[in-house]
């Protein structure tokens, strides 16, 4: 190619580079920051279905709008936190977990696994989200569990000790009460 050709091309490609490139587009908003972790708008947006269609479906009022609004934000800050803390412990539910935890639900709800896939379908949530929904509140169920294994670990620890304390301070009392009598 000459000189003068590759010019007309690249000058072309440089007038034309304006008309192919779109528009910017919005995909999501972030509506908190939480550490290092956001609450996104299409969170909220999912949560928002979720709480309409479970009150219509069991005949329930919701609250006004504004204060739904900050019940769902609210919900979803505590729970970015609960994954993040989740998360700084090593807490994670692998693929079988999951797996298991479906079929569970599904059994719970006397269907097969491709019945509730099914009716997630029909109420309008992917599986993908129904899946990482699940998994979302297994973690946090596991969280707290570790959390109370902690508390209970430390009562335990507490608990031995006490008698030995009780003991002591028994013993003490007795001395104490003997040199006063004396």
């Amino acid at each position: 190619m000459n000189k003068w050709s590759h010019a007309l091309i690249t000058g072309v490609l440089v007038l034309l580079t304006p008309l192919t490139q779109a528009a910017p587009k919005e995909l999501d908003r972030v509506i908190a920051v939480v550490n290092d972790g956001v609450v996104l708008n299409s969170e909220m947006t999912a949560m928002r279905q979720t709480v309409t269609r479970n009150a219509a479906s069991g005949d329930r009022e919701l609250p006004p709008q504004d204060v739904l609004e900050e019940q769902m934000r609210e919900r979803l800050i505590v729970e970015e936190l609960q994954l993040q803390e989740a998360k700084r412990l090593g807490i994670q539910i692998d693929d079988s977990q999951l797996q298991q935890a479906i079929e569970n639900i599904a059994n719970e709800q006397s269907v097969s696994v491709s019945a509730l896939r099914d009716k997630m379908a029909a109420q309008g949530i992917s599986w993908d989200q129904y899946r990482e929904q699940v998994r979302r509140e297994l973690t946090i169920q596991k969280r707290a569990m570790h959390r109370y294994a902690a508390v209970l670990a430390f009562c335990r620890k507490k608990l031995r000790r006490w008698p030995i304390s009780l003991t002591n301070n028994r013993c003490k009392k007795c001395a104490i009460d003997s040199r006063i009598s004396n």
